[in-house]
Parts: structure tokens; sequence; C-alpha cells
């Protein structure tokens, strides 16, 4: 090691011998330093430099008076390209979040149509579904703000979650901003719009004209879920087995099933997919025993499945073991919900049970039904699926987040009751509650007598002609809604538009 080093050291010291020895030869005669030339005479300076200066000078005057005014003449219209592109790329953005299969179009539809959301009905704990409203016309209703408000911190009460930093949601505020310019670039033309607030009027009527039907429905649908929760005991043995059977397969331990003798040797994978060839022998009929014992009502998603052992894509569009893993965990979700039901029986069927008492006794009082002829309106059937087609989304109990025929037209809901005499204590005349549904409310700002604005109520100017809104209007101001007698507001009741 030290010989190295000598050798190095030895190589370093000739090279630098031969750098100063060459730098010897080269150096000729000693240059003056700069400081020590003589410069340019005063001559010269004044005329040709000088000259020469003022040349160059003038050029780059010229060259800023002309290229100042060009960029200012071009600069409006790059900022505009540059607004119009960043735009375009939010709206794509917002549309990606919008889409997103966990994001607005869940329970809003795709391209924001409209939709539903699932919930229970709060008084009797009937399952049920949120009308999600159509939001491709939202602009109409409520201004920007509003809506961001909503999608930042949810709407309390219904089951829009909060989406924004803020409210406790994952999108930041350009998100919720790229959310609020898709949602903008989807807005339908004001003529579709009113268009479909007149189609909305005649759904409107033929669902009050279907209500028997729709409530015979309900309460055949409540009847099932007491009878599948009254299957769970005599299920849970099966539950168990078929449980454990089908965890031990996708998990390759075939000598744990409890069934007839293996049809191929433990371990072997001849297609070489993750699934054992016993796995994908037995879990096809595993699964169709657990449907038809009934397994599938205590999971919807819960389904066939058809598995080769020769190969790993059977149905040739998905992996054997991604299919045979997710309908696993769909009968695995299943068995749990069986053994849970079964073990707490009493504490299931109550509030089923007492949601189908509620059901009947809301069939049974057509609590629904309108007496048009009580009305004094010069339309009263118009009036009426008016009402309903745009009202009593927020204003009639059950409407939109429960049990849609199970109280009285106007009895409130997400908003306050309308039954007679609310308006007339509300506002002091007919064109108060005139302007106010042209408009709507506004935050913490007071309107009628004694309201105070959430923003929640929308103003129909944009959207419903003059002659629906007079129509309304006449329809609220009046004696009776034609529904069965409700308690009348509370004159004190503070307003919650």
């Amino acid at each position: 090691m030290s010989d190295i080093v000598l050798i190095v050291v030895g190589v370093a010291g000739i090279a630098w011998l031969a750098f100063l020895f060459v730098s010897s030869i080269r150096a000729g005669e000693e240059e003056v330093a700069p400081n020590l030339s003589p410069f340019l005479s005063n001559e010269e300076l004044e005329t040709v430099r000088m000259d020469r200066t003022l040349g160059v000078s003038i050029v780059l005057v010229g060259f800023l008076a002309v290229s100042i005014p060009l960029y200012f003449l071009t600069e409006t219209n790059r900022q505009a390209r540059f607004e119009d592109t960043f735009l375009e790329e939010s709206i794509l953005r917002g549309e990606e979040h919008f889409e997103d299969p966990a994001g607005c179009a869940q329970c809003h539809g795709g391209g924001g149509v409209g939709g539903a959301a699932a919930t229970f009905e709060p008084r009797s704990g009937v399952a049920t579904t949120w009308s999600a409203p159509a939001l491709n016309d939202i602009f109409y209703r409520y201004d920007r703000e509003e809506v961001k408000f909503w999608i930042v911190y949810g709407r309390a009460g219904s089951p829009m979650p909060a989406w924004g930093l803020e409210g406790g949601g994952a999108f930041n505020d350009q998100e919720v901003e790229d959310i609020l310019n898709y949602m903008l670039e989807i807005q339908l033309p004001q003529n579709e719009v009113i268009a479909n607030a007149e189609s909305a009027v005649g759904s409107a009527a033929n669902l009050l004209a279907g209500a028997d039907a729709a409530m015979e429905t309900t309460l055949e649908e409540q009847q099932d879920e007491i009878d599948v929760a009254n299957s769970a005991p005599g299920l849970k043995d099966d539950a168990t087995r078929i449980g454990a059977a089908a965890t031990n397969l996708i998990a390759g331990r075939p000598e744990e099933y409890e069934g007839e003798p293996s049809q191929a040797p433990a371990g072997v994978d001849t297609d070489r997919d993750g699934l054992t060839d016993e796995a994908e022998n037995r879990l096809p009929a595993l699964i169709d025993e657990a449907l038809s014992l009934g397994f599938g009502d205590f999971d919807g998603a819960l389904a066939a499945i058809d598995l080769d052992p020769r190969n790993p894509m059977t149905n040739g569009i998905d992996q054997d073991f991604d299919i045979a893993t997710a309908q696993v965990g769909h009968l695995s979700n299943a068995v749990l919900l069986i053994r849970v039901t079964a073990d707490n029986l009493d504490k299931t069927l109550e509030p089923l049970e007492e949601g189908l008492a509620w059901l009947e006794a809301a069939q049974t009082n057509k609590l629904w039904e309108v007496d048009t002829g009580s009305l004094t309106v010069d339309d009263p059937e118009r009036a009426v699926n008016l009402f309903n087609a745009n009202c009593a989304r927020c204003h009639t109990s059950g409407w939109s987040s429960g049990t849609m025929f199970a109280n009285p037209i106007g009895s409130g809901g997400f908003g306050p009751s309308l039954q007679p005499p609310r308006a007339r204590l509300q506002f002091t005349t007919p064109d108060d509650l005139r302007n106010f549904l042209y408009s709507g409310s506004e935050s913490g700002v007071g309107y009628g007598v004694s309201g105070i604005g959430r923003g929640y109520m929308p103003g129909f100017g944009a959207s419903l002609t003059a002659e629906d809104i007079d129509l309304i209007v006449d329809y609220l101001w009046g004696e009776s809604l034609g529904g069965p007698d409700v308690p009348p507001a509370d004159p004190t009741e503070e307003g919650s538009g």
C-alpha cells in the first residue's frame, strides 16, 4: 500500500515540474496590466465610440417603442386564451371528480340528471331512498356560492355529505371549483328547463294516481324484510358451514372442507391463477347452495360464478381469482348478517314491525289524497301537481326523504309545513309571497314577516312560467291545500327557507 502511495506522489511531482517547465518556455514578453494600458483618446471617445453607443441606444429605444405596444395589444387575447384553456382543464378535472363512481354521480346520476341515495325514514325506520335532485339545472334555482357551500359542508338533514376540506371532506378549494365549473358546463338551456318543468307536472300527476299501488309495493317490501329476518335462525348453521368452507377453499385449505372427498390433489393449481383446482371445482357449487337457501336476501350482490381449473379467465374477460374473491367476500358478508340477525332477532324485528304498522296506518288513512274540489284556484289539479313537482320535495314529509305517500300534502319535511294559514302568517300580501318564490331565500337574510333564510329555498323565476308561479301563490294563499287536516302552523315558528 505504501509503495502505491509513493508511486502516485512521484508521478504527481513529475507532472508538476513538467507544467512549470512548459510554462516558463511559453512565457514571452510580459503583458501590460489593463489598468496601465493607454485607452482611447478623447477625440475617439467623443466621436466614434459615442456615435456607436448612441446608435445602439436609438435602435434599442425604437425596438421598445414598437414592441411594448404590440405586446400590449396581444396581451389581452393571450390572457383570455389562457383563461379559456384553464377553464377547459378545470372542467375536465371537475368531470372526473363528478363522474367518479364514489363521487357526485353516485347519487345525482351521470351528467347530473338526478338519482337516488339509500336511506331510512326517520320516524319509522323503513328502508327507502332519498330522491337526489338533478344538477343540470341547479344554477337556474341557486347561485354559485350557495351550491359551493353545500358541496363543501354537505346538506344537513339529508344524505348529502361534506366534500370540501373545511367541511371534513376530501376536496380542496380548487377541486371544488373544478366541480362547480363542470356543473356549470352541463346546465341545460333555459327552454329545456322550462319544458322539463312541464313534464315534471305530468310525472307528479302519474305518481299521485299510482299512490295506492306504490304503498302496496312498499308494504310488500317491508313484509319481505320481516320474512328475511325471520329466516335467519334457520340459516345460521348452514351459513356457518358454507362460510367456513368458502373461506378455507379461497385460502387454499381444502383439507378443512367439510364435504365430499377432494376432486383434485391438495394444493394443485393447473392454470396457475392463484386458485387451487379444488377451490375452482367446489366454490361455484357452494355459492349456488347459498343462493338456493336465500343468502342473496342478505347480500344482494352475491351471484353465481363459473370457474374452470384449466383456464385462468373462464368468462374470457375477468380473472377467475378476482371473481372468486369478490363473491366469497359477498358470501362472507351474507353469512355475517345472517348470524348477527339470528343472534339479535328480537331487536331486529321490533323496528321492522313498527315500520310495517306505520305503513299500514298510512295506507288505511290515505293521507296522500287531495280533494281538488275544495280548492279555490283556477286550475286545482294543475296547482296540486305543480306543488308536488316543485315544492313537495322539501315541504311534504317523506316526499324526497322517506315514504312518499305516508303524510298529507304540505305537511312539512326538509322545509316548514305550508298548511294554511302558514303563507298568510309569513307574508303580508300575495305579492310578497310571489317575489319570494321568484328569487328564493338568501342565507342570513330575512324574508316575509319573521323568516330567516338559510339559502335552501330555491328561486323559481328562471325555471317556471309566470302563470305557474301565480297558480302556486294562489294555491298556498288559499284556505286549504285539499289534503287531510293537520295542525296549523305556529305563528311564532321561525322560518327556515
